[in-house]
């Protein structure tokens, strides 16, 4: 058979490294072997990439593809034990396929479905949300190191503190205008202003954390799911009867936040959570609110490592 032109390896007319080069939005099936829940089939959105020295033309896309399918269908046959561990496989294998790269980056993303409980009728309900996977292999004199980490994305709702507090006042002078006309002392219209939740605006959040897995150490979506959930001013639920939205819209307003509150709040229990994990762990912790008095969005933001983050709130 004739031997083909391999024009990937030609020398580019500008000879200069990429960072990331590589596929991405790439479908699979896969099943993974999920601790207390057993082997669970998904369907992620995988993205992979390569580091492309100077004086080559191209990657060998097709090799980038060849990995990402021999792995996973592995772990068909076989399930891998957890997201992040796939990730590293496929980036060991980018490495092993790409011998003249020296770094790989393997991401995985999928929609999650967790069950929970309406505040109040008590529904079950399964609730979506994403966790995420990444994998960078790097090698360097014939000695390859990975990093995992795991993530996880969900959406809940906060009520703005700046706005009810301004609420609260304006609350609190009219009924003291009226409070001869209506009977009430002051003090009785403190009390009452304080019992009753006071209105403000509410918005759509997001929240995100990602943690560094090391070696030896597991890190389950699940706590990260729940530490985001509980970083905010309420939950929300596809499916809410009357009695729930009421119950929802109640605690919300009981526990305003800014979107840096949601974020502080996260850290916090991740310190308490983690606390087995050493302190070189990365972490990345997000907040976006979906601000429904503005047309833009709020966002607030923490990358760090476990070790300073201690530091700081010790002190």
């Amino acid at each position: 058979m004739e031997r083909l032109p391999d024009i990937h390896e030609f020398i580019p007319e500008v000879e200069l490294h990429l960072t990331r080069v590589g596929v991405s939005g790439v479908k699979k099936v896969i099943k993974v072997n999920v601790p207390n829940f057993g082997v669970i089939t998904w369907i992620p959105t995988i993205d992979a990439y390569i580091d492309l020295p100077a004086n080559k033309k191209g990657v060998h896309m097709s090799r980038s593809n060849e990995a990402i399918t021999h792995i996973i269908e592995e772990s068909i046959e076989k399930p891998a034990q957890r997201l992040e561990t796939l990730c590293a496989r496929i980036a060991k294998q980018l490495l092993e396929k790409h011998d003249y790269a020296t770094r790989s980056e393997v991401k995985m993303d999928c929609d999650y479905g967790v069950y929970r409980q309406t505040p109040v009728s008590k529904k079950r309900t399964l609730e979506m949300c994403k966790v995420m996977a990444r994998a960078v292999a790097h090698r360097r004199n014939g000695e390859m190191k990975i990093r995992k980490m795991i993530g996880a994305e969900v959406t809940g709702i906060t009520t703005c503190p700046c706005a009810q507090e301004v609420m609260k006042q304006f609350s609190k002078k009219r009924l003291k205008n009226k409070a001869h006309d209506l009977g009430l002392t002051i003090d009785q219209i403190e009390k009452i202003i304080n019992l009753i939740p006071t209105p403000t605006h509410t918005q759509r959040n997001t929240g995100l954390i990602m943690i560094e897995i090391p070696e030896e150490y597991d890190v389950n979506a699940e706590d990260l799911i729940k530490i985001i959930e509980e970083s905010m001013s309420a939950t929300t639920f596809e499916v809410l009867k009357r009695i729930d939205e009421a119950e929802l819209i109640k605690r919300a307003h009981l526990s305003p936040m800014f979107t840096e509150d949601c974020v502080r709040n996260m850290l916090k229990k991740i310190i308490a959570k983690f606390s087995y994990l050493p302190d070189n762990v990365v972490i990345i912790v997000r907040n976006i609110s979906e601000e429904s008095v503005h047309k833009h969005n709020a966002i607030a933001e923490r990358i760090t490592t476990l070790g300073k983050l201690r530091k700081e709130i010790g002190s």
